[in-house]
């Protein structure tokens, strides 16, 4: 993938996961919370505002072409995180599969990983 593309892509992929952290976190506000319990619901507002936090650094990341390896592997890994622990945490809060919650550390890795690798740009 060439890297305007690569760019368009952690654009649009920031801007989808804005979206989504921020109207599932209304709806769970307003249409959730009084079927959850307060334990699930810290678990929601955990995965939310994680995955808010990551479609902001991809918002910033995808400003410029990202032609840097260490950027390039960042993106996938943060990329990884939002599924893996973002998704997993929901999908085992808001649905009857608890067993995909196994994947959450893989995403907590993956987003530290990213942050390393982020670091690991700035060598060039």
């Amino acid at each position: 993938m060439n890297s305007s593309n690569f760019q368009r892509l952690t654009r649009l992929v920031a801007g989808l996961a804005g979206f989504l952290a921020l109207g599932l976190d209304a709806l769970t506000s307003h249409l959730w919370q009084k079927h959850l319990s307060i334990s699930d619901l810290d678990h929601i507002h955990t995965a939310l505002q994680l995955l808010f936090v990551h479609a902001l650094l991809l918002a910033l990341l995808g400003t410029k072409p990202i032609t840097n390896r260490w950027l390039q592997a960042s993106v996938w890994l943060i990329l990884t995180g939002m599924i893996a622990f973002s998704g997993g945490i929901l999908l085992a809060t808001l649905t009857a599969w608890p067993s995909i919650r196994s994947i959450v550390p893989v995403g907590g890795t993956a987003w530290m990983l990213a942050w390393l690798a982020l670091a690991a740009s700035a060598s060039g």
